[in-house]
């Protein structure tokens, strides 16, 4: 299992709330937790890197421009 923190952008300059951000990449294959802190403008992700990528998590941030 690997962990990684992701910086994303203010969510003022986004319309997603932060439970929004957790479901959206909980949904992805191998994803286990997903934790957004909305002061150091961080998510934490908890993953199965036999079954998801760093890279596939930053593209779905990405998508939803947050990165």
């Amino acid at each position: 299992m690997q962990s990684e923190k992701f910086r994303f952008k203010s969510l003022n300059n986004t319309k997603l709330p932060p439970e929004n951000i957790e479901t959206i990449l909980s949904a992805l294959n191998g994803v286990y937790t997903v934790m957004t802190d909305v002061v150091d403008n961080t998510i934490t992700v908890d993953y199965d890197d036999t079954q998801t990528s760093s890279a596939e998590i930053r593209a779905k941030l990405d998508e939803n421009k947050l990165v």
